[in-house]
């Protein structure tokens, strides 16, 4: 191919900002396990170095990190507002999460997190919260 083909070839590019698209639960959750199947991860590390610390994974992280003062700052300073959308990638047990939805109901909160056994923790604590929020 020449390079004066190549610059007039077209690239399809994804809107940022495209509009929300309305799907049910089980529509979604179904979009979820077929992501989740296409995902490979070559190593991975639980929490904590180990599975069975896992259930601690919170108590390490108020006792170690001090999250309870310094993630509400940075919900401030995120400034998300009603119509964003938000990823949180590697969620954990879901706290940032979970802090962002309360902090903005209509924005839509996708907790991300390649361990099954704290997506259960997550998804018990925002359920204990009140919040519907994605966690995949």
């Amino acid at each position: 191919m020449s390079a004066e083909a190549a610059d007039t070839q077209s690239i399809p590019v994804a809107a940022a900002n495209a509009p929300k698209e309305m799907t049910t639960v089980k529509e979604q959750r179904q979009q979820d396990l077929k992501i989740r199947k296409e995902l490979t991860i070559a190593t991975y590390i639980r929490a904590l170095n180990r599975g069975f610390l896992t259930p601690l994974y919170d108590f390490f992280m108020k006792w170690a990190a001090r999250e309870s003062v310094f993630r509400p700052k940075l919900v401030r300073q995120a400034g998300i507002s009603w119509q964003q959308r938000v990823l949180d990638v590697g969620c954990g047990t879901a706290t940032l999460t979970i802090l962002i939805k309360k902090s903005q109901p209509e924005a839509e909160v996708v907790g991300l997190d390649a361990d099954s056994a704290i997506l259960e923790i997550a998804a018990s604590k925002a359920a204990t919260a009140g919040v519907e929020s994605r966690l995949t």
